[in-house]
C-alpha cells in the first residue's frame, strides 16, 4: 500500500519538473523565433565563421589546397583546436552531407544547418541549467527559476542568445552546455567508476575539439576539485588522470588526422582586450546581464559560499567559480589569442567565460530557493522584503529577454530595403568577377545596417569567390595586410594610386567617401563600371601580373590552387628583384627553371625572388616540411600505442581475473 501512495507522488513530481522546463524551452522557442524566418542568419561574425567552416570542410576532405581560405599547413591541428571551431567544422560536414544526399546546393544546406547548429544550443540551455541544478542540490523552486534565468544573461562577447544569434557565436552556447553535462560528473568524485571515468574523459575530449576555451575551464575545473580532493583526504588522481588523458589524446589524434590551419596571418596583431573596462563591465553588473539579475546571483553566490544550508557540491562550485573568474581576470597574458605558445594562459580570454557564466543561472535559483524560505518567515517585514525584490527582478528580467529578442530580429536579419545596395555590389561582383581577382575596399564602405555584419571581407569572399586586400581576417587575403583608407588614399599622388594599384593587383574597389572617388578618377588607373548608391565599383584599367620588377616583362602567367608559374624575361645585364604579391610564407618554394631559389620577405609581407638576366621560368609551390610530417607520424605512432597498449592491458586484465 505504502509503495502504492508512493507512485503518484513520484510521477506527479516529475510531470511537473518536465512541465518547469517543457516552459523554459517554450520561452527559447519565443526568444529564438525570428531567426526562422526566411533568409540568411548573418548575425556580425556569421560570414567569417561560415567561411572558416567551409574552409575547413575542403580541406579536411580535399587534403590539399590552396583557394584564399586558410591554405597553410603549418602547425597541424593545435591551431585548429586553438582556434575553437570544432563546432564549424561539424557543421560543415553536415552540410556537405545533406547537399550530396538531398536536393540541395552547398549554400542552402549550409544556411539551414547554420540555423539548427545556432538555435538548437539556446533550446537545450534550460534543459541543461535545470538538471545542473537539481545535481548540486537545489530543489525543483530553485532548478526551475535557474532554468528560465538562464536565458536572462546575456553579453555580447560571447554568451546567451545575443552573442549566438546576434553576433554569431553559437559555439560558446556549445560549450555552456558540453560543462554543464560535465560538471556533475567532475563533482562527484567519490563514484568515479570506470563508466564515468570513460565519459568524463569523453566530455572533456568533445569539449576541447568543439570549444577550447570551453574545454580549458573545463580542464581548470578538473585541477581544482583534484586539489579540493587532495585538501579533503580524498583521492583526485582518478579525475587528474581523466583530464589528462582526455587532454592528450586530442592533441595526439587531432596532431595527427587533421590538416593544418593557420588563421593569422604573422602580420596580423594580436586581440587585446581592455582589461580596465572589462573589471568594470563585470563589477558593475552590466557585463553578463540586467543589473538586478546579476545582483540576485551575486547575493546567492554570496550566500552559498559564507552560509550553511548550501549543500557540500554547491559550495564546491561557488568557490571552482570564483576561482576560475579571478584566474581568467588576473592572470598574466589572460587577453591574449590562443596560441601554440602559451596554451592555458592564452585561452583565459574574458569572452571566454562560459563556465562562470552558467554559474550565474544556478545562484540565481539558490537565491529564489532562499527568498522562497524568507516568505515563510512570520516576520511580517521580511516577507514585504522578499516580495518587493521579486517585483523588481521580474520586470528586468523580461526586459532582459525582450532586448535579446529584439537583438535577433534587428541583427539576424536584414531587411530588404537596408540590404539591397549590398547585395546588388555582391551580385554584380559575382557576375563580373573571375575567380583569383582582388576587391580593396573602405573599411566602412557599407555601414552594419546595410550589410548586417562586420565581417564585410569574409561575406565578399563567400558570396563572389573573390579574394580581399587587407579586411579584418587575413586569412582570406592572397596578398599582404594592406589595409585601405580614405586618409592614405587622400593623401597620395596619382602616381602612388597607380603603384598601389599595380603592386597588389587590385581589380575592383569599392568607394563611398567622395574624396576618395575623385582622386582614384584622376590616377587614370580605375574606370566607373558599377555604381549602386552609395558605394561605387571601379575596375582597373587592365590586368596586373602577380609577378613584377623593373626591367621584368612576364610573358605568360599562370596561378592555381597550390603553384603558381610565370615565363619572365629579364632585358637587362643584371640580377633583379620581383615581388610576388602573394602572402610570405615559409612553406612556399620558389625554382628557376627547376633549380631552388631564395625566397624572402618584403616589409609589407610580400614574397621577394632574384631573377637573373635572360628568359626564364619561374615557378612557385607550396609544400610540407619534411619534419611537419615527422611531427605528424610520431603523433599517430603515440596514439596508436596508448590505444593498442590500454586494449591489451584491460584484456591482460580481463583474463586474470577470470
Amino acid at each position: 500500500m505504502a509503495r502504492y501512495r508512493l507512485r503518484p507522488n513520484i510521477y506527479t513530481d516529475r510531470m511537473i519538473s518536465w512541465l518547469a522546463v517543457a516552459g523554459a524551452v517554450a520561452v527559447a522557442v519565443w526568444l529564438t523565433a525570428p531567426a526562422w524566418e526566411p533568409g540568411l542568419l548573418l548575425g556580425r561574425d556569421g560570414p567569417r565563421h561560415a567561411l572558416r567552416a567551409r574552409a575547413m570542410a575542403e580541406m579536411l576532405m580535399t587534403q590539399h589546397r590552396f583557394d584564399g581560405w586558410s591554405p597553410y599547413w603549418l602547425l597541424g591541428a593545435p591551431l585548429f583546436l586553438f582556434q575553437s571551431y570544432g563546432y564549424y567544422l561539424v557543421q560543415a560536414l553536415l552540410a556537405m552531407a545533406v547537399a550530396a544526399t538531398a536536393p540541395a546546393t552547398l549554400p542552402q544546406a549550409q544556411a539551414w544547418i547554420d540555423k539548427v547548429a545556432a538555435i538548437l544550443p539556446l533550446l537545450l540551455l534550460p534543459p541543461a541549467c535545470y538538471r545542473l541544478s537539481r545535481r548540486l542540490g537545489l530543489g525543483r523552486l530553485g532548478a526551475t527559476t535557474a532554468a528560465y534565468a538562464s536565458l536572462g544573461f546575456g553579453t555580447e562577447t560571447g554568451y546567451g542568445v545575443v552573442a549566438a544569434l546576434a553576433v554569431g557565436l553559437e559555439l560558446h552556447a556549445v560549450g555552456v552546455l558540453l560543462v554543464a553535462l560535465a560538471l556533475p560528473l567532475l563533482l562527484d568524485l567519490t563514484a568515479l567508476d570506470r563508466r564515468r571515468f570513460c565519459l568524463v574523459i569523453v566530455l572533456v575530449a568533445v569539449t576541447l575539439v568543439v570549444h577550447f576555451i570551453s574545454g580549458i575551464h573545463l580542464l581548470l575545473a578538473t585541477a581544482f576539485l583534484s586539489l579540493w580532493a587532495a585538501v579533503a583526504g580524498r583521492s583526485g588522481r582518478p579525475l587528474g588522470r581523466a583530464a589528462l588523458l582526455s587532454t592528450g589524446a586530442v592533441f595526439l589524434a587531432g596532431h595527427a588526422l587533421f590538416p593544418a590551419l593557420e588563421l593569422h596571418s604573422s602580420m596580423g596583431p594580436s586581440v587585446v582586450w581592455n582589461h580596465g573596462k572589462l573589471v568594470r563591465e563585470i563589477l558593475t553588473g552590466v557585463h553578463f546581464g540586467p543589473r538586478p539579475l546579476l545582483l540576485v546571483a551575486l547575493i546567492g553566490w554570496l550566500s552559498i559560499v559564507f552560509g550553511r544550508p548550501a549543500t557540500a557540491a554547491l559550495r564546491r562550485v561557488a568557490f571552482l567559480g570564483l576561482f576560475v573568474l579571478l584566474a581568467t581576470i588576473l592572470l598574466p597574458d589572460a587577453h591574449q589569442v590562443p596560441s601554440p605558445f602559451g596554451t592555458f594562459s592564452g585561452a583565459l580570454q574574458p569572452r571566454g567565460l562560459p563556465f562562470v557564466c552558467l554559474l550565474l543561472p544556478v545562484f540565481t535559483g539558490y537565491a529564489a530557493e532562499r527568498a522562497a524560505f524568507l516568505a515563510r518567515s512570520p516576520d511580517w517585514k521580511t516577507r514585504i522584503a522578499v516580495v518587493l525584490a521579486t517585483v523588481c527582478v521580474l520586470p528586468a528580467w523580461y526586459s532582459a529577454l525582450a532586448g535579446s529578442r529584439r537583438w535577433v530580429r534587428t541583427e539576424a536579419h536584414l531587411p530588404v530595403e537596408q540590404s539591397r545596395a549590398c547585395y546588388d555590389v555582391l551580385a554584380w561582383l559575382s557576375r563580373h568577377g573571375r575567380p583569383g581577382e582582388i576587391v580593396a575596399y573602405e573599411p566602412r564602405a557599407f555601414t552594419l545596417r546595410e550589410c548586417g555584419t562586420t565581417s564585410l571581407a569574409s561575406l565578399i569572399n563567400l558570396k563572389t569567390g573573390l579574394y580581399t586586400l587587407g579586411g579584418d581576417q587575413a586569412e582570406l587575403a592572397r596578398v599582404a595586410r594592406t589595409v585601405f583608407t580614405p586618409s592614405r588614399i587622400a593623401r597620395a599622388s596619382p602616381e602612388q594610386v597607380r603603384a598601389w594599384i599595380r603592386r597588389y593587383r587590385v581589380a575592383y574597389v569599392l568607394v563611398r567617401s567622395a574624396g576618395v572617388r575623385s582622386k582614384l578618377l584622376a590616377s587614370g588607373a580605375v574606370r566607373t563600371v558599377f555604381d549602386a548608391g552609395p558605394v561605387t565599383v571601379y575596375a582597373a584599367d587592365r590586368k596586373h601580373h602577380a609577378l613584377q620588377g623593373p626591367g621584368l616583362v612576364v610573358a605568360r602567367e599562370r596561378i592555381e590552387d597550390a603553384a603558381a608559374t610565370w615565363t619572365v624575361e629579364n632585358r637587362s645585364n643584371a640580377t633583379r628583384r620581383a615581388i610576388i604579391s602573394i602572402s610570405y610564407h615559409p612553406a612556399w618554394r620558389a625554382y628557376v627553371d627547376g633549380e631552388p631559389l631564395v625566397t624572402q620577405r618584403t616589409t609589407d609581407a610580400l614574397m621577394a625572388v632574384a631573377v637573373p638576366p635572360g628568359r626564364h621560368r619561374i615557378t612557385l609551390r607550396f609544400a610540407r616540411r619534411p619534419a611537419e610530417r615527422l611531427y605528424h607520424f610520431v603523433s599517430l605512432a603515440t596514439l596508436l600505442l596508448l590505444v593498442g597498449s590500454t586494449a591489451l592491458r584491460r584484456a591482460h586484465r580481463s583474463a586474470s581475473s577470470s
